[in-house]
C-alpha cells in the first residue's frame, strides 16, 4: 500500500513523565474534538522514524498461529476506549483462515522492547504496554474480496482502554466540512507503521511517510492496467505513487491520516482512510496506494458501537 503520511506536530509541551489523562466523560461514544486526535510532539517506504510519542491511536493486531507462536500482521487506529478500526482483510476468515486474532496492542513503540523510553531523553519512560483481548470482529457486510471494496472492520475490546499520554483515539472525520471535501492532488496524508520498509520485512519501530493524495479517476486508470484488475469506487480514497514512498504488507488496516482545523480553531488528526491495497512491488513510482475512504462508513461505524 504506497503510502506517505504528513508529520505536523500539536504546539504543546512533552511532559517530563508519562501522566495519565482523564477520559472522557459523557455518553458519547466516540471521542469529542479535544479528546481525539491529539498528539504531543510493516512497511513505511521512504520511512522516517516517528517521534517517541506521535501517533499514540496507533494500534498493533496480535494473532495466534497453528504451530503456537504469535505475531503481529496488521495495523489498526483506536478511535475510542472500546474500539479499534481496521481492514477487513485482517479479519482471519478472510486473510489467512488458520491465524486467530488475540490482542490489539496499544502504546507501542519499538516492538524490541518491554518498556520504551525517549531515544533522546532516556529518562522519559512510556507507560506499559496495554494488551487487551480481541472481544469480537465486526467486518464490514459488504467486504468484496476480489476488488477490496467495502475493506473496513471494527474490533470490539474486551475491556476499555486506558488513555493516557501515549494512548490516545483519532478523530473520525465527522466534521461536514470533511464530510463534503473531495480528495485532491498535493493533499497530503500521514501514513504510519511497523510493516515492510525498503530494508527488511519489518521494522521494529514505527515509521512514518507522507502521501500526497491522487484523484479516483486516475489511480483507476492505473489498476485497470495491472494484472489484476481492480475497480475503485467512491468508497476508496488514493494515495502517494512517488518512488520510494509506500505502505506494504504489514500496514494492512493502519491509519491514512488528515490534520484539520476546524471552524472553532481546533487543530485535530482525523482518520482519513484505512490501508487496504497497493501494487505487490511497493514503492513504484505512478501506482498510488488504495485505502478505504472512512467519510464514507461514519454511518455504518456508529451503527456498530455498543457501550
Amino acid at each position: 500500500f504506497p503510502i506517505d503520511p504528513v508529520t505536523t506536530t500539536l504546539a504543546t509541551p512533552k511532559p517530563r513523565r508519562a501522566k495519565p489523562s482523564k477520559p472522557s466523560k459523557g455518553a458519547s461514544l466516540l471521542p469529542d474534538v479535544g479528546q481525539c486526535g491529539v498528539q504531543i510532539s510493516n512497511k513505511i517506504f521512504g520511512g522516517t522514524k516517528v517521534e517517541f510519542d506521535e501517533y499514540p491511536w496507533l494500534a498493533l493486531l496480535e494473532y495466534a498461529k497453528p504451530d503456537g507462536s504469535r505475531g503481529v500482521h496488521c495495523g489498526g487506529a483506536l478511535i475510542s476506549d472500546r474500539y479499534v478500526i481496521t481492514a477487513a482483510h485482517c479479519i482471519p476468515r478472510y486473510g489467512n483462515s488458520r491465524f486467530r486474532l488475540i490482542n490489539v496492542h496499544l502504546g507501542e513503540y519499538d516492538v524490541r522492547t518491554s518498556l520504551d523510553c525517549d531515544p533522546d531523553d532516556p529518562s522519559v519512560c512510556a507507560d506499559p504496554l496495554q494488551v487487551i483481548p480481541v472481544a469480537k470482529e465486526i467486518p464490514h457486510e459488504g467486504y468484496d474480496t476480489q476488488n477490496l471494496n467495502n475493506d473496513i472492520a471494527l474490533l470490539r475490546l474486551a475491556r476499555k482502554a486506558k488513555f493516557t499520554y501515549y494512548v490516545k483515539p483519532i478523530c473520525l472525520p465527522t466534521d461536514p466540512a470533511l464530510k463534503s471535501s473531495e480528495i485532491t492532488v498535493r493533499q497530503e496524508f500521514d501514513v504510519a507503521g511497523w510493516g515492510k520498509t525498503e530494508f527488511g520485512y519489518k521494522s521494529p519501530i514505527k515509521l512514518k511517510v507522507r502521501v500526497s493524495g491522487v484523484t479516483n479517476e486516475e489511480c483507476a486508470q492505473t489498476y485497470l492496467r495491472s494484472q489484476a484488475p481492480k475497480k475503485i469506487g467512491k468508497e476508496q480514497l488514493c494515495a502517494g505513487g512517488e518512488r520510494g514512498k509506500d505502505s506494504c504488507n504489514g500496514d494492512s488496516g493502519g491509519p491514512l491520516m488528515g490534520y484539520y482545523k476546524d471552524s472553532q480553531g481546533r487543530a485535530y488528526f482525523y482518520l482519513a482512510g484505512i490501508v487496504s491495497f497497493g501494487p505487490q512491488e511497493c514503492g513504484l513510482a505512478g501506482w498510488p496506494g488504495v485505502y478505504t475512504r472512512i467519510t464514507e462508513y461514519i454511518p455504518w461505524i456508529k451503527s456498530k458501537l455498543r457501550s
